[in-house]
C-alpha cells in the first residue's frame, strides 16, 4: 500500500540533507529510494526484478551508443524482457497474492513506471540526443525517485534529468500537495459505509443508493482518488525540485473523447502518443502508398491499437478489453460539435461515466446491470435525490476548485494579495484533508 505519511517524512529528509548537509542530490536520492521500497515490503522477487530491469536498461544504453546499427533489436529485446514480467506477475504466476483496490493481481513496486521509463531512455538513446546524461548514478536518482516510482506521473528520461538542475518550487508544491490531500479527504468519505463503499463495484452491495447514484459518485470517487495522489506526488516533487507535468485537468468537462484523454492522466496518453501512436503512424502512412486506404483509416486503426495496449496494461480480462475498445470507439468515431457543442458535451459526460463504471466494476456483468439499474425509477426515493442534488452540486465545485487550482499554482507570485489568499485557500484544504483522514484508504491504480 502508497504510504503517504512516509512520502512527506522522506520528502522532509531529503529537503534537509540537501540543504543544511549539503549532501550530493544523486546519493540522497538513491539511499532515500531504497530506504521506501524497503519500508514499502518489497518481496526478494520484486527486488530482483528491479534490478534486473535497472541493469539490463542501463547496460543496454551503452550497447545501443557503442553499435547503433542493432538499436532497434536491443530496443525490442528489452520490451520483451519488460513485457515478459509484466505478464508473469499479471497472471499471477509466483501466487503472490497481493491484490490493489480492484482486486487486480500487482505487479512489484515501481515496475510499472520503470517499464515506461527505461523503454523512453532507451529511446531516446537510440535517437542520439546529444543532451541525454549517462551517468550511472544519475541514471539511478532519475529511475528511483521516490515520490514518483510508485505510479508516476510518467515522464521522458531526459525531462527527468533536467528536473535535478531546477530550483525548487516550495510553493506551488504546496499547493498541489493540499489540493491532493483535500481530494484524498473526499473520496476517502465517498468511499465509506455510507456511500460507496465497496470496490470494485458489484450489484448486491448498494441496498440503498440508485445505481445511478453509484455511477455518479464511483465515477467522482475514481477521478478523487487517482487525481489527488498525483497531485500530492507532484507537490512533494516540486518542494524537492522536481518540476513533474499535471496530470489532470478536470476530465469531465470535455467536449469529446479525445479531449477527455488529454485532460485524463496526461502523462500516460502523451507517453503511448509519443512511443507508439506517433512512429506507428508515421511507419504506415509510408507502407500504404499506393493502396486504397486512407491516413484516417489508418489512424483509428492505430488507436484501437493504443487504446488495446493501454487496456492490457490494467489487467489481462475481457473487462479491460472491453474498455479499451469503448474509448477508442468514442475517441476514433465520436464527435458530436458538428452538431451542437452543448450536445457534445453532454453526451461525453455519459461516456465518461460508462466507461469509469466498467473500469471500476468486478466484471461485464456487474457494468451492464448498473446501466440497466440505473434506468429504473425504483427507489429512487427522496433519500436518493438528495444524494443526486448533491452529487451534481459536487461535479460543479470540483471543477471550479480546479480552475481556482490551475490559477493558483501559475498566478500565485503576481502579487502579495494573491499569494496570502492563494495560502488561506491550500491551508484550509489541508486541515479538511488532516479532518477527512486522507491516508485511511487505497489509491485505485496501485500496482497497475
Amino acid at each position: 500500500m502508497i504510504n503517504i505519511n512516509l512520502l512527506v517524512l522522506f520528502t522532509g529528509i531529503y529537503i534537509t540533507g540537501k540543504h543544511l548537509f549539503k549532501i550530493k542530490v544523486d546519493w540522497l536520492i538513491i539511499v532515500l529510494s531504497l530506504l521506501f521500497l524497503y519500508f514499502s515490503e518489497l518481496k526478494i522477487l520484486d527486488v530482483a526484478t528491479l534490478i534486473l530491469s535497472l541493469c539490463s536498461a542501463f547496460v543496454s544504453g551503452i550497447a545501443i551508443r557503442k553499435f547503433p546499427k542493432v538499436s532497434t533489436y536491443i530496443i525490442f529485446s528489452n520490451i520483451l524482457l519488460y513485457l515478459t514480467g509484466f505478464v508473469v506477475f499479471k497472471i499471477n504466476l509466483f501466487e503472490k497474492n497481493q491484490t490493489n483496490l480492484m482486486n487486480d493481481f500487482i505487479l512489484p513496486y515501481g515496475y510499472s513506471f520503470l517499464m515506461f521509463f527505461l523503454v523512453s531512455y532507451l529511446i531516446q538513446i537510440k535517437r542520439a540526443d546529444k543532451n541525454l546524461t549517462h551517468k550511472p548514478l544519475r541514471f539511478l536518482a532519475n529511475c528511483l525517485f521516490f515520490p514518483r516510482l510508485a505510479i508516476g506521473p510518467f515522464t521522458s528520461y531526459q525531462n527527468s534529468c533536467e528536473s535535478l538542475e531546477r530550483p525548487n518550487l516550495i510553493f506551488s508544491g504546496y499547493c498541489s500537495f493540499c489540493f491532493g490531500l483535500f481530494k484524498l479527504g473526499l473520496s476517502n468519505i465517498i468511499h465509506s459505509k455510507h456511500l460507496i463503499y465497496n470496490i470494485p463495484l458489484t450489484l448486491n452491495s448498494f441496498n440503498d443508493l440508485h445505481a445511478l447514484n453509484i455511477i455518479l459518485l464511483s465515477s467522482i470517487y475514481f477521478y478523487l482518488n487517482l487525481s489527488g495522489y498525483f497531485n500530492i506526488v507532484i507537490g512533494v516533487s516540486k518542494i524537492m525540485g522536481w518540476d513533474l507535468p499535471e496530470n489532470f485537468k478536470f476530465p469531465f468537462y470535455s467536449f469529446s473523447m479525445a479531449d477527455f484523454w488529454r485532460s485524463w492522466h496526461i502523462s500516460l496518453g502523451q507517453w503511448f502518443k509519443k512511443y507508439f501512436y506517433l512512429p506507428v503512424s508515421y511507419y504506415l502512412s509510408h507502407k500504404i502508398q499506393g493502396y486504397k486506404i486512407s491516413v484516417n483509416q489508418v489512424s483509428k486503426l492505430i488507436t484501437f491499437l493504443t487504446f488495446l495496449l493501454i487496456g492490457f496494461w490494467h489487467g489481462l480480462n475481457a473487462k479491460y478489453i472491453l474498455w479499451a475498445f469503448l474509448n477508442a470507439f468514442f475517441v476514433a468515431f465520436v464527435d458530436f460539435r458538428k452538431i451542437s457543442i452543448k450536445l457534445s458535451y453532454i453526451s461525453t459526460f455519459i461516456f465518461i461515466l460508462v466507461i469509469n463504471t466498467l473500469f471500476l466494476s468486478r466484471d461485464i456483468a456487474t457494468f451492464i446491470g448498473l446501466l440497466s439499474q440505473s434506468f429504473r425509477s425504483e427507489h429512487f426515493n427522496k433519500y436518493n435525490i438528495s444524494i443526486f442534488l448533491l452529487t451534481s452540486i459536487l461535479f460543479f465545485l470540483l471543477y471550479l476548485f480546479e480552475k481556482l487550482h490551475t490559477k493558483f499554482i501559475s498566478d500565485s507570485y503576481l502579487n502579495f494579495k494573491l499569494l496570502i489568499y492563494t495560502f488561506a485557500v491550500n491551508s484550509f484544504y489541508l486541515i479538511i484533508g488532516l479532518i477527512l483522514n486522507f491516508s485511511d484508504g487505497s489509491v485505485i491504480y496501485e500496482g497497475y
